[in-house]
């Protein structure tokens, strides 16, 4: 009998890891599928309320420094980025 946790490819199970909220299996060094589509729609949540709470003035400002797209998205992803750089300050 085949054991039921044998990756049918034949791959090494110490090359798998476990996620035991979703209860699926993935590639070590990888992230759960399902994680990250969870934390996907939470950033996108968290960009929605944030663009939705700023002023016009603000909104513009950011679009110009994400280039003018026109996608909010990219505003929000130039607003983490901006937020990863040091300041400077001491």
């Amino acid at each position: 009998m085949r054991d039921p946790f044998e990756d049918p490819s034949g791959e090494d199970p110490a090359n798998l890891d476990f996620c035991d909220e979703h209860e699926t299996v993935f590639w070590k060094g990888m992230s759960c599928e399902k994680c990250l589509e969870e934390e996907h729609r939470t950033d996108a949540r968290s960009g929605m309320t944030w663009w939705n709470g700023l002023t016009e003035r603000e909104r513009a400002e950011w679009m110009a420094r994400a280039g003018n797209t026109g996608v909010a998205a990219d505003a929000w992803a130039e607003f983490k980025r901006a937020a990863d750089q040091p300041t400077g300050d001491k």
